[in-house]
């Protein structure tokens, strides 16, 4: 089952993957002995169904995989299949929540000339290789190892005892989902770059791969990536060894934040999420809240977002402290672009301050005008009208607010609705509450130095949902990435 807002991998994810493939992960049979390699290398001829020919010993392969995991796994069936096609496009909808955020689709420019195997695991016990022309028989093993690994995962239920640990109200979420495929394919990383190094492969392992790679990629491809390089990170300091692995899923982190900083602190009972909601009153004639539509994106996508104008170093910096978000989308019944609102909290009001402050940078670096809004009706205390900042690209109009010290509120999407919504702060329950009201303001513009250029409304397409990342897993088919 797919959560809300993720959709199944794209061909271009799988394009852009070709030698790290994703599915979903598990967990160890508490009885099952550890440095079993020898007999089980020793063990009589597997049961591998290999429905085509491959120029290396796939038996011995999946010998190794079990021994080196500890576990004795049913074999999988293993195809040989033709590379995709390159999309035609790899633009997103205008709609979409990354786009208005200015997250570019992953970028196959990225992919390295080391990347020429693709591939799928199944839970229905198959796995899947795409491998180029010129494909070496140590990159197919390499990447056949990889998908072994889900599959040990996918017969120890691996994915449902991740998903068991987070709490319900964050389940589902862009941030939850994520965070249990970092798990899933970071140790599926781990394992292969283990496998590379102890029968040297003549091949870098995923590992050095993604540590070359990840840090040029673009903002779309280190959004599709993350979850393999952290992941990998996490498992490699969590685990002494593939045998040892298993214990990452009793005790998981829940959160992206969790993961980065490697303190699973939640599943233990040592803290507690604190979760932030948004209220809305939209009785307004255009613009409605979808009810179902909200989401969690959390600290990773807030970084790739603040990335895609500033440095590495300065969107994680801004987003220390994050403490959780909430994100709603907000449509129309025409051809105007959707829009959002997206609270994002922190643990103090230092964080809170640092974050705007870079939000502001971000937003000036991205528009191409900039207006002061004077609204008499959210005069001071004093009596004096309130300013507020609004800046504008080509196709998008963009607002921030602060909800109370320790929350920072983004708005983005369309002008109209931009000209329509008032964050009115925090309720005593916490909730960050948001009207739409018909605008009541006068503005004057200012611009970058290359000039203001007229607002333009995007145009409309499919939605992608808020957190469709397209490159995230989930228990079921899912395909090579990075």
């Amino acid at each position: 089952m797919f959560p809300p807002g993720v959709y199944r991998i794209t061909t271009l994810a799988v394009l852009l993957v070709v030698v790290l493939a994703g599915c979903a992960a598990p967990m160890a049979d508490p009885g099952a002995e550890t440095g079993t390699e020898t007999s089980l290398e020793e063990s009589t001829e597997s049961e591998l169904e290999i429905r085509d020919d491959l120029p290396f010993d796939a038996d011995r392969s999946f010998e190794r995989v079990q021994a080196m995991l500890g576990v004795t796994m049913q074999p999988p069936a293993v195809y040989i299949e033709e590379p995709l096609d390159p999309p035609g496009s790899s633009d997103r909808d205008p709609s979409s929540f990354y786009a208005v955020m200015g997250v570019p689709a992953p970028d196959p420019a990225d992919i390295g000339p080391e990347l020429r195997v693709g591939g799928v695991a199944s839970s229905m016990q198959a796995v899947y290789l795409l491998p180029e022309d010129d494909a070496t028989p140590a990159e197919l093993e390499q990447v056949f190892v990889h998908e072994l690994v889900h599959i040990a995962q996918f017969q120890q239920q691996a994915p449902q005892r991740i998903e068991s640990s987070i709490p319900a109200s964050h389940r589902g979420t862009t941030d939850a989902t994520l965070t249990t495929t970092s798990l899933i394919e970071g140790a599926a990383v781990s394992v292969s770059s283990a496998y590379t190094t102890r029968y040297d492969l003549p091949v870098g392992t995923e590992r050095e791969i993604l540590e070359r790679y990840y840090p040029k990629a673009s903002a779309g491809t280190q959004l599709q990536w993350g979850p393999y390089h952290f992941g990998s990170q996490y498992v490699d300091a969590v685990a002494d060894s593939p045998a040892d692995h298993w214990q990452v899923y009793e005790t998981p982190p829940v959160t992206m934040q969790e993961l980065r900083e490697g303190e699973p602190a939640i599943t233990t009972g040592e803290t507690t999420l604190e979760t932030v909601d948004i209220t809305v009153d939209d009785d307004h004639p255009e613009w409605a809240f979808d009810p179902f539509e909200d989401d969690v994106m959390g600290v990773f996508a807030l970084e790739r977002v603040l990335a895609t104008e500033l440095s590495a170093e300065t969107a994680t910096d801004a987003t220390a402290g994050w403490a959780y978000d909430r994100v709603r989308r907000a449509s129309a019944d025409d051809d105007r672009v959707d829009s959002y609102v997206w609270a994002v909290r922190f643990e103090d009001d230092t964080s809170a301050d640092r974050f705007e402050a870079t939000a502001e940078r971000y937003l000036e670096s991205r528009s191409t005008s900039i207006e002061t809004i004077t609204t008499e009706s959210n005069a001071t205390s004093d009596g004096t009208a309130s300013t507020e900042d609004r800046w504008f690209t080509d196709s998008y109009a963009f607002g921030l607010e602060r909800a109370d010290e320790r929350t920072v509120v983004l708005v983005g999407g369309d002008r109209t609705f931009l000209e329509s919504v008032t964050v009115e702060g925090t309720a005593w329950d916490g909730d960050v509450r948001v009207s739409l009201a018909e605008d009541d303001s006068t503005a004057s513009m200012t611009a970058p130095s290359e000039g203001a250029v007229p607002f333009v409304a995007g145009a409309t397409g499919v939605n992608e949902g808020i957190g469709a990342i397209g490159g995230t897993g989930a228990p079921g088919l899912t395909g090579g990435v990075p």
